[in-house]
């Protein structure tokens, strides 16, 4: 008998995102968003949609996309003092 606590531990270790399926709002079109954390960058919001352009079985069956939705920041008093010191971009 398997240890399911040690199962899911051992998946959440992996884990590296996660993703929501969504339907467009004029219900044409199901998509995926969601987020992928990694070593570099660490999270990064992504949208997956299927690939319409589809031409042959080596061409992928869906395209993976940074989101360009705005990251929600939470402000901090040292966040915003740091923002005003900022030179503007001329």
């Amino acid at each position: 008998m398997s240890d399911n606590k040690t199962e899911t531990s051992k998946w959440g270790q992996r884990e590296v995102g996660a993703l929501w399926t969504k339907i467009s709002k004029d219900k044409s079109q199901k998509y995926m968003t969601g987020h992928i954390n990694t070593s570099l960058e660490g999270k990064i919001d992504i949208v997956i949609f299927s690939n319409k352009e589809k031409k042959s079985d080596k061409s992928p069956d869906f395209r993976i996309y940074v989101s360009d939705r705005p990251q929600k920041q939470k402000e901090t008093p040292t966040s915003k003092a740091a923002a005003s010191e900022e030179e503007p971009v001329l």
